[in-house]
């Protein structure tokens, strides 16, 4: 499947990426990150040519899924709690972990 095939109309529709899932995207994004970095492993594993470059695109990868995970964690846990859904913004993770603590405890 090349690129250009992925968004286009020409083909069988479920080989097209759908981007518009009502209440679902997050979940998707969370995936799609976990299996991209996945799939970069195992082909380089198959393969291990330019793996000095494709260290970096496999951390951000890993580092995004566990990122958007986390976000799910604390907004499943403010469900929990009844505390609405989302999660709090702030400047690092720490201090999102801190207040919900304070939340909890």
């Amino acid at each position: 499947m090349s690129h250009e095939s992925l968004f286009n109309g020409d083909s069988d529709w479920q080989l097209k990426a759908g981007l518009n899932y009502p209440g679902a995207t997050h979940e998707l994004m969370t995936e799609g990150y976990l299996r991209a970095a996945q799939r970069l492993i195992e082909s380089l594993a198959a393969s291990p040519t330019g793996t000095d470059f494709l260290v970096y695109p496999v951390i951000y990868l890993y580092r995004h899924w566990f990122e958007l995970r986390l976000k799910s964690i604390i907004d499943q846990g403010r469900q929990l709690l009844e505390e609405g859904s989302g999660y709090r913004h702030a400047t690092t993770l720490s201090q999102s972990c801190s207040r919900e603590n304070q939340s909890i405890g």
